[in-house]
């Protein structure tokens, strides 16, 4: 696990900037396609904008988000809603983009459907952008989930699972443990202090929070981006 340890957010932005342009490029490079999962909030904002104008052939890339809030993309809440008009502007507007939310259709079912599409994730993820929360959670990965033990599952089929927990106000949608762990490069991005000491418990075995676990067991190389 790498630990990248930064200043100001301007150097964390920068510095992630480069190392995901330059994985999609490898990927490209490669596969001539690239997969990129990225997380919503307010933190990957400057990261998003440096993205979108990355000299990338980003009409082979796929972007997808690693989870969604059941809320119209119409909504300000909604992670659609922000990749849509902060990521994929100017070159990265040719990206393909995947969303998850279907009008009229309960999470339960969409998500049965991306988990029974066969070209729903048929290639593995190159690159995967993840945030934290101050409980531990990461993607919609809460510890207080309904459904923890499925969404948990290391050796679980699903793609995707419907998330309902109490810490939170709306239903959601989140790619699963074993996604997130089987990306070739996941990237942790997060600020501030408080964060960085729930993750330093997370990774020291004195607490078990999803953030951890997926840090710890991740297949690919996992590397940590923060800034206080």
């Amino acid at each position: 696990m790498e630990d990248y340890i930064f200043s100001n957010t301007k150097q964390l932005d920068d510095a992630l900037t480069g190392a995901v342009s330059t994985l999609l490029q490898k990927a490209l490079f490669k596969k001539n396609k690239a997969v990129l999962v990225v997380s919503g909030g307010t933190t990957p904002l400057k990261l998003f904008q440096n993205l979108s104008l990355e000299d990338l052939d980003w009409a082979k890339i796929t972007v997808l988000l690693a989870d969604e809030r059941w809320v119209a993309p119409t909504s300000e809440r909604s992670n659609e809603k922000l990749v849509r008009e902060i990521l994929l502007q100017n070159k990265a507007s040719e990206a393909e983009f995947i969303p998850y939310f279907d009008p009229g259709v309960p999470a339960e079912r969409k998500a049965e459907m991306l988990n029974q599409d066969p070209g729903f994730l048929r290639d593995s993820v190159d690159v995967m952008i993840l945030g934290m929360g101050e409980d531990g959670h990461t993607a919609s990965l809460f510890p207080d989930a309904e459904n923890t033990k499925s969404i948990m599952d290391r050796e679980g089929n699903n793609k995707v699972l419907p998330v309902t927990a109490p810490s939170v106000p709306e239903q959601r949608i989140t790619l699963t443990f074993p996604v997130l762990i089987e990306a070739h490069n996941l990237f942790l991005h997060f600020t501030g202090a408080l964060k960085r000491e729930v993750l330093q418990k997370a990774c020291s075995g004195q607490v078990v929070l999803p953030v951890g676990q997926v840090l710890q067991q991740a297949k690919g190389t996992a590397s940590i981006y923060w800034a206080a």
